[in-house]
């Protein structure tokens, strides 16, 4: 072979410049095992970016415009409030699907997980209560002096 300068390079120069080469590299990020969730509000659907592979997914459609995602503390699912629809759907991450809805108003202002991380807590704008969604099913909290609700702070 011959360089570019007119000099001759043997193969064995050849290969320990292209191991060195090898070797010096940027080592590549270790993966994670788990999911991304990504609100996405003008394509209606969430986002997926498998932290394993970095890569993307197929996205989840839903029928409204999500806002926030919430991952669950202890299962793996996550949860997805689309405000303007007053919905919060439950993401299956095992499958990538939805695998619950509810809405249970008309306009939401956001969502929180309680502080026993047990429960989900959604407030309503056009309703005199809040809302809890607890792992095991779904139901109303009861009245807005619930010591939970006193604590919601939405995020916008």
């Amino acid at each position: 072979m011959i360089s570019r300068q007119g000099s001759v390079i043997s193969r064995r120069s050849l290969l320990l410049s292209s191991a060195a080469g090898l070797g010096c590299g940027r080592p590549k990020a270790t993966g994670f095992p788990g999911f991304c969730f990504v609100a996405n509000q003008q394509g209606r659907s969430v986002g997926v970016v498998d932290l394993n592979r970095f890569r993307s997914r197929k996205p989840i459609p839903l029928d409204a415009a999500p806002a926030a995602v919430l991952a669950h503390p202890a299962e793996p699912k996550a949860f997805v409030l689309a405000p303007d629809a007053g919905t919060v759907y439950e993401i299956d991450a095992g499958s990538l699907t939805v695998s619950r809805r509810v809405r249970a108003g008309n306009v939401a202002a956001g969502m929180q997980l309680s502080p026993g991380q047990d429960t989900l807590w959604v407030l309503y704008q056009t309703l005199r209560y809040s809302w809890n969604f607890p792992s095991i099913r779904y139901g109303p909290a009861g009245a807005s002096g619930s010591p939970h609700a006193r604590h919601f702070r939405p995020q916008h």
